[in-house]
């Protein structure tokens, strides 16, 4: 009794041992996969990245053959010129357009509809806009419009 025992207790180790190296090589394995899989990732991102860029141009191509020169346009909606240019979005809070809570704009409403809507002056946030796309910077340093409250108190 105490043999087979002993011969059970021998091949119960073994057994141990022969899983135990498996699982370590799959262990390896599926670190080899994370690894590729965490690359073909960041590939995927990078060429997501320059397609959105190639986008970018071709829309604003089509917007300056369609608009004689000038992209963003009255008739242009807030969501196809925040598409147009990523920081867009920040000349557009500098005339309380969609910058806070308080600025929400739809992504449906046009420039000109927006402009109206928060009492900003069109043609100053048209041409802050195109100044984007003229030099890829900030436009002509945004003077921010005077300042006005978002609520009137009457007494």
């Amino acid at each position: 009794m105490e043999w087979a025992t002993l011969v059970l207790s021998v091949l119960a180790v073994g057994w141990s041992l022969l899983n135990w190296r498996r699982w370590r090589e799959a262990e390896r394995s599926l670190g080899t996969l994370r690894s590729a899989h965490y690359r073909l990732t960041e590939e995927t991102h990078q060429e997501i990245a320059a397609l959105q860029s190639e986008i970018r141009k071709l829309k604003v191509d089509w917007y300056r053959e369609r608009n004689g020169g000038a992209v963003f346009v009255p008739s242009m909606t807030v969501g196809e010129a925040l598409s147009l240019h990523p920081d867009a979005a920040e000349v557009l809070a500098a005339f309380h357009i969609g910058g806070c809570a308080s600025c929400a704009v739809s992504p449906e409403v046009t420039l000109e509809a927006a402009a109206a809507q928060s009492r900003a002056d069109l043609s100053l946030l048209l041409q802050s806009l195109n100044a984007l796309l003229a030099k890829g910077e900030m436009p002509i340093t945004l003077e921010s419009p005077p300042r006005r409250a978002n609520i009137t108190l009457y007494s």
